[in-house]
Formats: structure tokens, C-alpha cells, sequence
């Protein structure tokens, strides 16, 4: 049964506050996918705050449009669509589908949203294998803390140093004596 125009109205303005307080939307191609296989990917979402969604492709344009983001290629939407929505870590969604893609040749990623930014399938693709914002923040944190204790030890050198010349002055002024 048709949806009435009401309805649609109605999913679209649901779309769009999904989309506004998603970090990142993903949409993927889906084909034949065992009801599984789907169950299993919609609980690895859960568990990491994202959610799968089946959207028409009509009414992912109309939320697209009323955010502001230009007309969606055609690319971008091809066969039929599921949508990817993370609400916690933008990359979430997108690494999750990238995984189970792997395992399913019927399951690909063909683009998204990010900060209100259409992403194309290269993109999306180079998202997916961005490491999580630990990962990130601990090689930040090395990459800091390489120069930092760097100066430590050349600091430490230069001191000890320093103390080496001063005890041997004195031990030649005590020989002296």
C-alpha cells in the first residue's frame, strides 16, 4: 500500500533530524542480503550508537535538499539503498558496513554525508578506514611527546655534563691543594 503524501511529509521531516543529529550518514547498496545477515549487522550498530535504516531513495533527496546538500548523484544512490546513521563516532557506520561488505559482494558503500558535506564513494571508502579517535589520539600523543622528551634527555645531558666538568675542577683543585 502507497504511502499517502501526509506520510511522507511526515518520514522526511524524521529523516532530516535523524540526519542533522547523525555525526555521519552512509547509504549502501543492498541486494539479497538473508534477514540475518541484516539482523546481525543492525545489532553491531546498535551495540556501537548507529542505526540501519531502509529509505526510499525519493525521500533520502527531499531530507538531503531540505538540509541544504546539493542534489544527490545518481551514483550515490544506485540499487536498493540502506542508510547508515552514527550517532556516536562519525566513523562507526561506515567501518561496520566496510567490514561486512568484505563478507558480502550483495553489500557496498556509495557515499554519505559528513558535517553536512556530500561525500562521494572514494571518500566514504577512505572514512571507513580512518582508525578510530583513540587510535588517533594516542599516535597524537606519541607524535607530541617524541619531541618533548627529546628535550629531556639532551637537557639531562647537558646538566650532567655540566656537573662531570664541575666535580673534575674541584677534584683538580683538591689535588692542587
Amino acid at each position: 500500500m502507497p504511502l499517502s503524501r501526509s506520510q511522507k511529509e511526515e518520514l522526511v521531516v524524521q529523516l532530516v533530524e535523524k540526519m542533522k543529529e547523525a555525526k555521519s550518514v552512509v547509504f549502501a547498496k543492498y541486494t539479497n542480503i538473508p534477514v540475518t545477515k541484516q539482523s546481525e549487522i543492525r545489532r553491531l550498530l546498535q551495540k556501537d550508537n548507529a542505526e540501519l535504516k531502509v529509505i526510499k531513495k525519493s525521500l533520502i533527496r527531499l531530507a538531503a535538499k531540505e538540509m541544504g546538500i546539493p542534489e544527490i548523484d545518481n551514483s550515490l544512490l544506485e540499487g536498493q539503498i540502506v542508510v547508515a546513521f552514527s550517532y556516536g563516532e562519525a566513523t562507526t557506520g561506515p567501518q561496520i558496513i566496510k567490514k561486512q561488505a568484505k563478507n558480502l559482494e550483495s553489500l557496498d558503500l556509495l557515499g554519505g554525508i559528513y558535517d553536512g558535506k556530500l561525500m562521494n564513494t572514494q571518500e566514504v571508502q577512505a572514512f571507513a578506514d580512518l582508525p578510530p579517535k583513540e587510535v588517533l589520539l594516542a599516535q597524537l600523543l606519541g607524535a607530541l611527546q617524541g619531541p618533548i622528551s627529546g628535550f629531556t634527555q639532551v637537557s639531562n645531558g647537558v646538566i650532567s655534563g655540566f656537573a662531570r666538568v664541575l666535580n673534575a675542577h674541584k677534584e683538580n683543585l683538591e689535588n692542587a691543594a
